[in-house]
Formats: C-alpha cells, structure tokens, sequence
C-alpha cells in the first residue's frame, strides 16, 4: 500500500504474522499413512534457504484425505533450532520411522553384479608391494545420503579392510584381468 491509494472495504491490505508458533504442514501419500505416527522425527529442509537441515516432530495425523493428490495433511512441530521462514515456502522433509542403526558403507563401495550385491576388502599391510583385493558378498539395504546400509554375508578375512570409495574400478580391473587371462 501507499500514500493516496484508494481502499474498498473488503481488500486486504496486510496480513500480520507471528513466529511464534511456527509448524510445518506435510502430505503424505497414502501408501505411506499407515507408517506414520505421532511423535516421529522429522527432519527438513528449506531448499530455497540452503541445504542445512532442521528437525521437528509429527504432531497431528489430518483426519482429511486428498482425492486429487492422494495425501493426508500431516502437522509436524519445529525444533528449537529453525530457518527464517516465509509464508508458503517449499519444504523438503523426511519422517523418521525408527531409530534403528545399521551398517553402512559410501554408495560408491557397494557394487551390484546380477542378482548379488558386493564390497570389496584390500590387504591391510602396506609394506607389500601390491595390494590385493577380495569380493565379500553383502546384503545391500536402504540407499539414503550417499550412504547404503549393508550386511556382511562373507567373512572379513583377518588383516583386510573394507575399500569405501573406488569399488566400480576395482571391479572393473577384476574382470578385465579375468578376460585377459581366458583361453
């Protein structure tokens, strides 16, 4: 608004908003809804602001579904530590399901090769002139982060250590050994 503008009765001319009692509103699809309970972690955030994440918690499952976008509204509190929000800014969030911790290597360590998924081990004495490399077969899990949740089905032969970065060349040098050596 300004100096000499004319206002009719019904136009809005601001809208007061307190910070005070900020809280994030969710849609959640409905094959996820029976996942969802109150009280879970909620991490988020802003993309327009950065990539820095906050946390919060659901506080209220909506009792409304959505025929359109097949979702159910879910109401999540904040955290003490929040962004500077601006009314109707996307967020990008994620409800934690559990606190379950698992083992996990770099994405880039898990290689799958047909129906099986591996990491590779190199030797962990470095005072031999080359190093070797040996295939473990794991359980690959959940990719999330950059990280994949694994699970050891071979041993981890003593005095190895698993390769966390690298393994698609490893496991390329393995086979183009292997086709060099056919007969």
């Amino acid at each position: 608004m300004h100096n000499g503008m004319f206002v009719t009765p019904q136009k809005e001319l601001m809208e007061i908003v307190s910070e005070e009692h900020l809280h994030l509103e969710l849609d959640v699809f409905e094959k996820d809804m029976s996942k969802v309970k109150e009280e879970q972690k909620v991490s988020y955030t802003v993309p327009a602001l950065g990539d820095k994440v906050y946390e919060g918690e659901v506080h209220v499952i909506g009792k409304e579904f959505n025929t359109q976008n097949k979702t159910v509204r879910i109401h999540g509190h904040l955290g003490k530590e929040r962004p500077r929000f601006i009314k109707d800014l996307f967020v990008n969030a994620k409800i934690w399901l559990n606190d379950q911790t698992v083992a996990a290597l770099p994405e880039k360590a898990v290689i799958k090769d047909g129906a099986f998924s591996y990491v590779y081990a190199a030797n962990d004495d470095l005072e031999e002139e080359k190093l070797k490399f040996e295939p473990l077969r794991v359980k690959a899990g959940a990719t999330e982060s950059g990280f994949t949740s694994v699970e050891l089905l071979d041993k981890l032969p003593e005095g190895m250590r698993l390769v966390t970065g690298g393994a698609y060349f490893v496991y390329a040098q393995s086979k183009a050994g292997e086709l060099a050596h056919e007969h």
